[in-house]
């Protein structure tokens, strides 16, 4: 059984709001973080005590139960938990020495949404607020393209 605690970032010190604030177009104020993930993803819980993940990679809010304490008390299935945390990749990552220090996540050189793979090659620690911003601004960019649409993003120096 995966150990949850091992997979997601302590939230004392983090400003949820911030963290949220380029994703208010697809996570309502009814929402609010329960855990960050290792990975770069947000669990939240609504006001009904509904449990929704955040999957950052692909732009998406999916509801995962009913009940929101199901995260907190083990009570999700293995393959659940691998869809949430991606600890098989986490491990892998420190494995080969990248590691987080505080404050940061796991990120994308390139977002899956975009073609970019789950693996060690395409990921790398940054800034919590940095990758959440910025993976919030591109995904509100593209979320009404069809999918295969041809898509350039140019970065400035």
């Amino acid at each position: 059984m995966t150990n949850i605690e091992q997979y997601i970032l302590p939230l004392d010190n983090v400003d949820l709001t911030k963290v949220l604030s380029t994703w208010t177009w697809l996570v309502d104020n009814d929402k609010s973080i329960i855990a960050l993930t290792k990975a770069g993803d947000a669990v939240l819980k609504d006001t009904n005590n509904k449990l929704y993940f955040l999957d950052i990679g692909g732009g998406k809010l999916n509801l995962i139960t009913t009940n929101y304490l199901d995260f907190t008390e083990g009570k999700l299935t293995e393959q659940v938990i691998e869809e949430l945390l991606l600890p098989r990749l986490v491990d892998q990552l420190e494995i080969n020495n990248i590691t987080l220090r505080a404050g940061q996540v796991y990120s994308y050189k390139m977002l899956p949404i975009l073609g970019g793979n789950y693996d060690k090659n395409n990921i790398f620690a940054v800034d919590l607020y940095e990758h959440y911003n910025l993976t919030g601004e591109i995904h509100f960019q593209i979320k009404d393209l069809l999918d295969g649409t041809k898509v350039e993003i140019e970065t400035e120096k």
